[in-house]
């Protein structure tokens, strides 16, 4: 009995001391406010932590999404480009040159045209520069003029003007000349119509170049009155082989048939064809000029005509 009595007198007097002493009050309330502060320390640290760990699941789940979205954009953009180069290749293909019409063509062949422009059927029409290739065409010989247009999608169109040779040259190698003295080389086609022959002039005065003016004015001027008569005359144009130069400037005419030589002179030699014409044009459905044996037209107001014999 004593001992409890001891025992709730200790506990009086220690509830008496705890109310008479403030400093023990606030320590113990500093004490349980710095545990409270602890606790809510603690608390917070682990509400942060949870925090920033849903945080880093959050970022985890952003960064896999787009890596899957990159990873999806890359191989739809890979796809996108194979399927577009597919469709360019064949959308490209629709542009390969399926036809060429040439027009103008009567000395050089289709296959030497084409040949000069430089294209096949692996050529594509969106690459071709018309330009270049109308300048490539003039550049032959026998090319004056050309004209190159597209037709759409795979359609090319080649019009070209022919330099036509109007007499041979007989020369170190045989040579045709044009209207305006151009020379020209021999074609690969065969020349259906027979064309007179310039022969006579030396070696040393017939430098030329294929494709170029002949540089010989005596040369030139042959070629212009055969132009004129080609022109104005051409049944005599017709009846002429061989205009032979010789070295006294005299000049004879020689016919196809027969080789009826035909002496021109040397002086106003355009005269002297005028005259061969007229004197040609009266014997009109009488005499041929292969019926006479030779024909002199180097004397003033009168022609001198020789009959062959029987």
């Amino acid at each position: 009995m004593i001992n409890k009595k001891e025992k709730l007198n200790k506990i009086s007097e220690t509830i008496l001391r705890n109310e008479t002493s403030p400093q023990m009050t606030r320590i113990n309330t500093n004490k349980n406010l710095k545990n409270y502060k602890k606790t809510i320390h603690v608390h917070s640290c682990n509400s942060w932590i949870k925090k920033e760990s849903a945080k880093d699941n959050k970022n985890s789940i952003i960064r896999i999404m787009k890596a899957i979205f990159l990873l999806f954009l890359s191989t739809s953009l890979i796809f996108s480009i194979i399927y577009g180069s597919i469709n360019w290749c064949e959308y490209k293909e629709l542009f390969n040159i399926d036809s060429i019409e040439l027009k103008g063509c009567y000395i050089l062949t289709p296959q030497e045209v084409i040949k000069i422009v430089g294209i096949s059927s692996e050529t594509n029409i969106l690459d071709l520069d018309l330009s270049s290739i109308q300048t490539k065409l003039e550049e032959s010989p026998y090319i004056k003029a050309a004209i190159v247009s597209k037709q759409f999608p795979n359609y090319l169109e080649i019009l070209i003007k022919e330099r036509l040779p109007i007499c041979y040259i007989n020369h170190d190698n045989l040579a045709l000349i044009d209207g305006e003295g151009i020379a020209l080389p021999l074609p690969k086609k065969y020349l259906e119509t027979n064309l007179p022959v310039i022969s006579g002039f030396d070696s040393d005065s017939l430098i030329y170049k294929l494709g170029y003016l002949v540089p010989n004015e005596e040369l030139l001027n042959v070629v212009n009155i055969i132009n004129e008569t080609m022109h104005f005359s051409p049944e005599l144009y017709s009846e002429i082989s061989e205009i032979h130069y010789q070295k006294n400037s005299n000049f004879t005419l020689y016919t196809i048939d027969g080789g009826t030589p035909i002496y021109l002179g040397k002086e106003n030699l355009s005269k002297q064809i005028n005259i061969l014409a007229q004197f040609q044009c009266l014997l009109y459905n009488k005499r041929f000029l292969n019926d006479y044996q030779y024909i002199d037209l180097r004397w003033k107001k009168q022609i001198i005509a020789k009959e062959r014999s029987l």
